[in-house]
């Protein structure tokens, strides 16, 4: 039996196209089946069947949370208030970071607008279904996460949770509309290429602004802080804004049932993507030509191209061609410096005195293996040209230790100044730190060169899909230095146990290895 079609050309069509790319390319691409050669497109029946098995796992587990908390009502306190808006507002901020990610790759990525264009198919239809295709991908993903805790609240015979429904719907057409906006201006603006890195460091940005906020904002001085919190809550105050009636909170009321305010949340979203395909619909055709090289392009005269330079020692090299592969992979590298992005608060603190220092030692050593067991992931696995690496005339044990010391040399070289400066304070915490960290990024060395397969850098986000027991034993292992950072300046036993997990880990690494060298 076929399912539901529509006519050739027409919005829903085109949207049901848009529809199953969006779970094709949850799939991992990179998998092939056993009885073909070709690879597997799409999620597999297993994937469908294991996200239907944690979907039905997490209401059950939300139904036992929710079934022990005070009935949801209507008219909620003003504290209550306070804690949902700022639940939304961190919301907000992730729905802008994947709807960023998903306007860079349909306009950049996909490689199919161009296709599109030269049908019969009108543009203005192809940029509906585009938008409307990325508010559907980033409803789908917070959905799935969030419609337990809703759904829960509904079989408690709570009623008033259905307005959260409108409120999401709402919120992620706010956010796609707002990206969709984000990436043509810069396209208009700025040029494609120079949008593609700028677009992706905003995505990592976005996703981590509330808590870099709160992490600049604490470490200002206690003076300033009172200064400016007082005054903003005198000048709320004077224009009513802190008010249960007011329209800060119109999105928490919404999410408790106030089927007014939910309304409004969702016509504000449904209107804004309106108005964005109404008027930036010229904005859009400019942007994919400019994507697939309509513009002609001027080749620069070769007497005016920079000259490379040959560098020596193999070392060297390496780390030169690997770090200039980074560079140029703007999603890769949006990704890593969101996990810097997290590093950098706890650098300001460490030079702080008066905080709690074995939650600052704690957190360095954990995104520090963290990072490094990401950078060892590109290097090592993610080879873009392996067979031309096993032709050069070295052996490959020399470039494997090459491209190790590649991956974890700047990342102890951003934790040295934090170990430096803890020991100027506190020389217990320093030695932690040193001993933590820079064992963790060694096991983590040990674990990718014992367990990794070779795999493509677009999969940075799915590394683990298709290699699952190496990203467990990575994180098994940053866990277990982690708490031997913070058992060697509290208690003794939290360092025991941390060593013990990080020598079992070593040791189901080294059973499990791979033969490479």
């Amino acid at each position: 039996m076929r399912g539901v079609e529509f006519t050739p050309g027409s919005f829903l069509w085109l949207l049901m196209h848009e529809w199953r790319m969006f779970f094709y390319e949850m799939g991992d691409a990179s998998k092939l089946n056993a009885n073909s050669k070709k690879s597997a497109r799409g999620m597999p029946l297993k994937g469908k069947l294991l996200l239907a098995v944690v979907w039905i796992l997490m209401h059950y587990l939300a139904w036992e949370m929710m079934s022990d908390l005070p009935a949801l009502t209507r008219f909620p306190s003003f504290l209550l208030l306070v804690g949902i808006s700022f639940v939304l507002l961190i919301l907000m901020t992730f729905m802008l970071s994947s709807a960023l990610n998903r306007s860079i790759k349909a306009l950049f990525e996909r490689g199919d607008l161009d296709l599109l264009l030269s049908s019969p198919i009108s543009t203005q239809t192809i940029f509906n279904v585009r938008l409307t295709g990325i508010v559907l991908g980033v409803l789908a993903i917070f959905v799935f996460f969030l419609s337990p805790v809703i759904d829960a609240g509904l079989f408690l015979g709570q009623i008033y949770w259905l307005g959260a429904y409108p409120v999401l719907v709402g919120m992620a057409m706010l956010a796609s509309a707002a990206a969709m906006l984000l990436t043509l201006s810069l396209v208009k603006f700025i040029g494609v290429k120079r949008t593609h890195t700028v677009a992706y460091l905003l995505s990592a940005l976005s996703g981590a602004a509330i808590f870099l906020s709160s992490q600049i904002f604490s470490h200002v001085q206690e003076s300033t802080r009172q200064k400016v919190i007082g005054g903003s809550l005198s000048y709320l105050d004077q224009h009513h804004l802190l008010a249960e009636t007011s329209p800060i909170w119109l999105p928490a009321r919404a999410v408790f049932g106030d089927w007014l305010s939910a309304l409004m949340i969702f016509a504000s979203g449904l209107i804004i993507c309106w108005l964005t395909t109404r008027y930036m619909h010229h904005f859009f055709v400019r942007g994919v030509q400019q994507a697939g090289g309509v513009s002609p392009k001027v080749i620069p005269d070769s007497r005016a191209r920079k000259v490379r330079r040959f560098y020596s020692g193999v070392w060297l090299v390496i780390f030169v061609k690997e770090w200039r592969l980074i560079l140029r992979d703007f999603e890769l590298l949006a990704q890593i410096c969101l996990q810097l992005l997290y590093m950098l608060p706890l650098f300001f603190v460490v030079f702080k005195n008066g905080v709690m220092l074995p939650g600052v030692v704690s957190g360095l050593t954990y995104l520090g293996i963290s990072l490094a067991g990401s950078l060892i992931w590109v290097i090592l696995s993610a080879e873009d040209a392996p067979d031309l690496l096993q032709c050069a005339p070295l052996s490959m044990k020399q470039i494997i230790y090459a491209k190790l010391v590649t991956a974890v040399l700047p990342v102890c070289a951003l934790i040295a100044p934090a170990v430096l400066g803890l020991s100027w304070h506190d020389p217990l915490s320093g030695v932690s730190l040193a001993i933590a960290s820079f064992g963790g990024i060694f096991c983590a060395s040990l674990i990718h060169l014992w367990l990794s397969k070779p795999a493509t850098r677009d999969h940075f986000k799915r590394r683990g899909q298709g290699n699952l027991i190496p990203m467990l034993l990575e994180t098994l292992n940053a866990f277990s230095w982690t708490g031997m950072a913070f058992g060697l300046q509290t208690v003794g036993k939290w360092a025991w146990f941390g060593a013990l997990g990080a020598v079992v880990v070593l040791i189901i690494a080294w059973l499990m290895r791979v033969r490479r060298l």
